[in-house]
């Protein structure tokens, strides 16, 4: 690890608005204007505080609104805070919004010396990348006209090309990379990915999350100004968009469930879950039996997907969710057997290829569960540590099995068991982390050399049954 070579120490930035006679109509306008207050105070930015240290690559993610533009000027330069301090060591090039250090005035070759003697280059300097630079933003039969005649999209090209050429040691990227076309982005994620390499230090801005998560290695989440949460990409980008989830879709009670009942075992079915209930006593915990999609290292979970389709022929139920991030749908399909038991079969259909890491379907016990068995092995669970912060396998042979068992002195024994031909299946026992505190019965298919290529259209996900008690080959 570097040394720190951006310290931001817990900053806040305040403005003022004025309250006008066009204002007067606001909340208390006409009496605030009658007892003399013409303006109030907005927080921008609450005690924010991180460091960033030297060849790290950082981003800022968050809502429009959230502070992440004004934090990233005021680590520039551009403004300051109200309160607070901001340390940055090393040449700074700035990518903050369009057309900014841009004289329209001055062709485009002027701005490039412009803008590189403005980061500290000298004439010479820039002769030796100038070739680079209009050969990277693609303008060069426009670089001697005045930039006022430059689209939006040549404004990005040429101020990417002449921040990311001129040698800096910080390198911060605001949101203007989402205007550029797609063949440009694809030069700047690799020019990007080069300057991570060369150890350089990247801070970025940007509603991209997959380009945040595949280019940064921390993240800070800000919310209204407020530092929510600060941690590895993955665990920041997934928790934000469960926040977006739950914020845009509030909780509704009045959702219908779905539930079917054989011998002792009732299987409820409700927004991408299924809760397993043995003899009046539910056997299901925490996420219940769900199912997971893992792309660009980041996990869509079904209970997280639109469920807003339901049908029923002959006992057979079939649930269609809709994912809000990733071009698929999830067909769920459930129905109970003869006795203590249920199939379910799950597809995956996409509107577009589609790659993914792996996907799996899970059922979440409670911790009252002691003992596993597979195929191929079998052990006791072992306890769960309050150190435990993320889900650990327990399972040392991953070849494919059809069967993963559960067993416990108090509880009914469950059976969960994959039916699929060809079986791509490994069955995995897995204790939860602390905090969500299950045993969990994984049937997990891994891609073939880290990837599932699915191409637009229909594909099996998982198909299979869970029996419980008896059908188990319980005693109980």
């Amino acid at each position: 690890m570097g040394d720190p070579v951006i310290q931001v120490d817990h900053i806040s930035k305040e403005y003022r608005a004025e309250r006008g006679g066009r204002v007067l109509l606001g909340k208390r306008g006409m009496s605030d204007w009658i007892r003399g207050k013409r303006s109030e105070k907005i927080t921008v930015l609450d005690d924010i505080h991180f460091d960033v240290d030297e060849g790290d690559s950082f981003g800022i993610i968050g809502a429009n609104g959230s502070g992440k533009s004004t934090l990233l000027k005021i680590i520039s330069g551009v403004t300051v805070p109200t309160t607070g301090d901001v340390s940055v060591r090393g040449r700074v090039a700035s990518l903050l919004e369009l057309g900014a250090g841009f004289h329209p005035m001055l062709t485009g070759r002027e701005n490039i010396y412009l803008n590189a003697g403005l980061l500290g280059m000298s004439h010479e300097e820039v002769d030796l990348v100038f070739d680079d630079i209009v050969n990277f933003s693609g303008i060069g039969q426009f670089i001697e006209q005045s930039v006022d005649t430059y689209s939006s999209g040549m404004f990005v090209r040429l101020g990417f090309a002449v921040a990311a050429f001129t040698d800096p040691d910080i390198f911060l990227i605001d949101e203007v990379l989402a205007v550029g076309d797609e063949a440009f982005q694809r030069k700047c994620r690799t020019r990007i990915g080069e300057l991570i390499e060369q150890k350089k230090t990247i801070l970025f801005v940007s509603h991209d999350l997959d380009l945040v998560n595949s280019l940064c290695q921390k993240v800070l989440l800000l919310d209204k100004g407020k530092m929510l949460l600060q941690d590895f990409s993955s665990k920041v980008i997934d928790h934000y968009l469960h926040q977006i989830v739950d914020d845009e879709i509030p909780e509704d009670t009045s959702q219908p469930t779905y539930t079917v009942e054989t011998g002792k075992l009732r299987a409820t079915f409700n927004q991408g879950q299924i809760r397993l209930s043995y003899n009046g006593e539910q056997i299901t915990h925490a996420l219940q039996v769900y199912a997971s999609t893992l792309i660009h290292r980041l996990w869509s979970d079904s209970n997280k997907l639109r469920w807003d389709s339901a049908e029923e022929e002959n006992g057979r139920y079939r649930f269609t969710g809709i994912s809000r991030r990733f071009p698929y749908t999830l067909i769920w399909e459930m129905e109970a057997l003869e006795k203590d038991g249920i199939a379910m079969t799950l597809w995956i259909e996409t509107s577009s290829d589609l790659s993914v890491q792996e996907f799996h379907t899970s059922v979440c016990l409670s911790t009252e569960y002691t003992h596993w068995e597979t195929d191929h092995e079998s052990e006791d669970f072992p306890p769960l540590e309050p150190s435990l912060l993320d889900w650990a396998h327990l399972n040392e042979n991953y070849a494919p099995g059809r069967k993963l068992v559960a067993t416990s002195d108090t509880l009914p024994t469950v059976r969960f068991e994959s039916d699929m031909e060809d079986n791509p299946i490994r069955m995995t026992p897995i204790n939860a982390d602390y905090y969500e505190n299950a045993r969990v019965l994984q049937a997990l298919r891994p891609g073939e050399e880290g990837h599932i290529h699915l191409p637009k259209g229909r594909h099996l996900y998982f198909s299979g049954t869970i029996r419980v008690g008896d059908a188990a080959g319980s005693k109980k």
